[in-house]
């Protein structure tokens, strides 16, 4: 898919400029708090399945919400907490609705995928 290769090519250099501009702007924890958040929402758009994306959101949604806090940004900090209780609310309501057991553990496994290695992942019983 070309246009996948596009995408993923200007993630890619969008990631480097945000590095590039946190190194030049740094002040200390807020800059590296902003661009680790900005990272991982990168990263999850860049995701095909729409539950892992929703997964790193919500991963990279705490170093968003203690940079807001950090800096005094009180309009991004209740704009960050709103997505983080909507992105976690659907995650829950795909999981209710879907019932089914081994799906449900299919559904964090995807989630745990991401950020553990393969052994420590759920495994059914009974």
């Amino acid at each position: 898919m070309r246009d996948r290769y596009v995408v993923t090519r200007l993630y890619g250099a969008s990631l480097i400029l945000m590095a590039f501009l946190s190194v030049v702007t740094w002040h200390g924890l807020p800059s590296a708090l902003a661009f680790t958040g900005s990272s991982l929402g990168s990263f999850a758009r860049l995701q095909t399945s729409t539950t892992r994306m929703k997964g790193l959101f919500l991963v990279g949604a705490p170093f968003w919400l203690v940079h807001n806090m950090m800096v005094g940004a009180l309009f991004a900090l209740g704009t960050d907490l709103v997505s983080l209780v909507s992105n976690l609310a659907n995650l829950m309501k795909f999981v209710v609705r879907n019932r089914n057991p081994l799906l449900s553990i299919s559904v964090w496994n995807t989630l745990i995928s991401t950020f553990i290695p393969a052994p420590t992942r759920l495994k059914r019983t009974g």
